[in-house]
């Protein structure tokens, strides 16, 4: 306005409406190529700004590969070959022995649950051949349960190690790495010398059982015997009208049945007879003859009723004696082959291998790891960010192999209880 007109002109054509719309359009247009100017210069800046940091992208890539074609220091190659040839093996060696040992628990349960479901009849028959081969099984499940308890105090040392170098992977000074690692090496070969043994012994006392077995099996076939013997026909005979005592054509060959029948009743469940055996001649199972006999209805009797009733008697008797003979029959079959089948079981297989020579490996490390501290070094931050992801995957795999352990140990403890109940 003060270049288009001298002051005294502002006067004039002020309230000039068409003076006014003209003004504003000069103000508009000028506004308008301002406004233009401005984005034009905004663009420009935001380029040179993309621009600008994708040219520092590439130099702090190029000095990275120029850092990775120089080498590691001395002190990250000394850590790198620490996790490569002492760190992950002996995790790896932890998890797997954890899981060959669990696996063991599985297998092995064929074995428990003889123990378990058939203790009573082959303490009956087998005696102190099967109390020796109990005690094997015992020694086995706690052998599978130690195992896990030292692989879990193992990783838990680990755990806290590996924490410890987490915390302090704030720190630049490579000391506190190197000093802490090699805390690790010496526990892993100690306790991998631990679980070594410690398998061995468990596959020691498994062919032990395996032997034991056999003379099991041998002992065993006295139960074939007694169900020879326990023949209901003879214990039971169908009783005579003309009879005046029923009992006295119970022969010996019978008493014998009914002794085999009043153990049997105590070591297989089901049977009828444990609330009774009808007809138990005196002398057996400490109970009087007159209990025993006269619910049966056992003495003569001419008349036609007390005759059905003698024979419906009989009947019912001998239809219990056989019905609990056949449930005798059948678990002593089912416990001759569970006996059996143990005996050629082959439940656990060759252990986890130790990772060869990693005596030798953890010495050296030591040696180089303690010099490396007397010249105390320092991280690069591109280290210590390397360092701080390594050791966070590491403490997570540890807690993986602890909660493992703990849950297998726990599955052998239940196993052993059950044996031992």
């Amino acid at each position: 306005m003060v270049g288009d007109f001298k002051e005294e002109d502002i006067a004039d054509n002020m309230g000039d409406v068409d003076f006014a719309n003209d003004f504003a359009e000069t103000l508009w247009a000028s506004l308008d190529k301002l406004r233009k100017e401005c984005d034009k210069v905004t663009a420009d800046c935001i380029g040179r700004k993309e621009r600008l940091g994708k040219a520092l992208i590439g130099v702090i890539k190029e000095e990275e590969e120029a850092a990775e074609l120089a080498g590691a220091s001395k002190e990250g190659k000394i850590m790198g070959a620490f996790a490569a040839e002492i760190a992950d093996p002996c995790l790896n060696y932890l998890a797997d022995a954890s899981e060959k040992l669990a696996d063991g628990v599985k297998a092995f349960g064929r074995e428990a649950r003889l123990a378990a479901d058939h203790k009573l009849i082959l303490t009956r028959y087998a005696g102190s051949s099967w109390h020796a081969a109990k005690g094997k099984i015992i020694d086995i499940a706690a052998n599978l349960r130690d195992g896990q308890r030292t692989i879990g105090s193992a990783a838990r040392y680990m755990d806290k190690t590996f924490g410890l170098m987490l915390k302090r992977a704030s720190s630049p000074q490579w000391k506190f790495q190197l000093k802490y690692s090699t805390k690790i090496g010496p526990k892993c070969v100690h306790e991998g010398a631990k679980i070594q043994a410690g398998y061995a012994k468990m596959l020691a006392n498994h062919a032990a059982f395996a032997k034991s077995l056999k003379s099991v099996a041998t002992a065993f076939r006295s139960a074939k015997a007694d169900i020879a013997k326990w023949d209901c026909e003879v214990m039971y005979p169908k009783p005579e009208r003309t009879s005046i005592d029923w009992l006295g054509l119970i022969t010996d060959a019978g008493k014998k049945g009914f002794e085999i029948y009043n153990q049997a009743k105590d070591l297989v469940a089901g049977m009828k007879g444990a609330d009774g055996i009808p007809g138990l001649p005196a002398g057996i199972g400490g109970g009087s003859p007159a209990e025993e006999t006269t619910d049966l209805r056992l003495v003569g009797g001419d008349t036609d009723e007390d005759w059905a009733k003698r024979l419906g008697i009989w009947k019912s008797a001998l239809r219990q004696c056989n019905a609990d003979r056949a449930i005798f029959e059948e678990e002593i079959n089912k416990t001759g082959t569970a006996v059996g089948r143990a005996a050629k079981h082959e439940p656990f297989g060759a252990a986890v291998a130790f990772p060869e020579g990693m005596a030798d490996v953890v010495d050296a490390h030591k040696k180089a790891a303690l010099a490396a501290i007397k010249a105390g070094g320092e991280m690069t931050k591109m280290e210590q960010a390397d360092t701080k992801a390594a050791l966070t995957a590491v403490v997570a795999k540890v807690e993986d192999t602890i909660a493992a352990a703990k849950k297998a140990g726990e599955v052998a403890m239940a196993m052993q209880a059950k044996i031992l109940k």
